[in-house]
């Protein structure tokens, strides 16, 4: 009855149910996650510090996508609260986590090269997949291993997937495909610059 209750006041007047919605966040946190999505967007700056400091342990997939959305849409600094959802045993949260590590600029995300690594190694497919495709425009030679692992898992019926996009959007940056990767070591390879030369008369 309180959730409904608190509902319809969030939906009627949120500044009615601010107090109300700040005393319900200790008993149920991903309900008013929910809400200030629904409800609140106009205000996630004064809910920021408490986003950053009680982060839920989330078991809904849905509120962690409109956590990640609150915390996108505050501009602040979220990259410490996402990275231990990219170990979640739920997969869907996993997805979602890297997929918010995608808008990290490329520096931040060679410092937690490992964590991505741990994405290219997840036995589900779309955290893979959202790994991949956060890693677009990265050129660390860490991760060619565990593009080649992926390629060669490659089958005939995922010629045309969008798993095999990713990757190959990542590997163009090596100046590899997933055909060409299968031929190289990856401990040695030296990705080729091209160099030109003027000639002088």
């Amino acid at each position: 009855m309180k959730r409904i209750s608190l509902q319809v006041i969030a939906n009627f007047s949120y500044s009615k149910a601010r107090n109300y919605l700040h005393e319900y966040f200790d008993i149920e946190p991903e309900f008013v996650i929910k809400l200030l999505y629904w409800y609140g967007k106009h205000k996630i700056n004064e809910w920021i510090e408490i986003l950053h400091t009680s982060a839920p342990q989330f078991k809904d997939a849905q509120a962690f996508r409109y956590f990640v959305y609150l915390l996108e849409e505050s501009k602040t600094n979220y990259v410490q609260i996402i990275l231990p959802f990219t170990a979640h045993a739920n997969s869907e949260i996993r997805a979602t986590a890297f997929h918010a590590l995608g808008s990290l600029n490329n520096k931040t995300k060679k410092t937690i090269i490992n964590y991505f690594i741990a994405g290219l190694t997840d036995s589900n497919q779309q955290v893979i997949y959202e790994a991949l495709s956060a890693l677009k425009g990265i050129t660390d030679n860490r991760l060619l291993k565990y593009y080649q692992a992926i390629a060669n898992k490659i089958t005939e019926e995922d010629k045309y997937s969008n798993l095999l996009y990713q990757l190959n959007n990542c590997l163009i940056y090596f100046k590899l495909t997933n055909e060409t990767i299968l031929n190289i070591d990856t401990d040695t390879y030296i990705v080729k610059k091209w160099f030109q030369f003027w000639k002088k008369y």
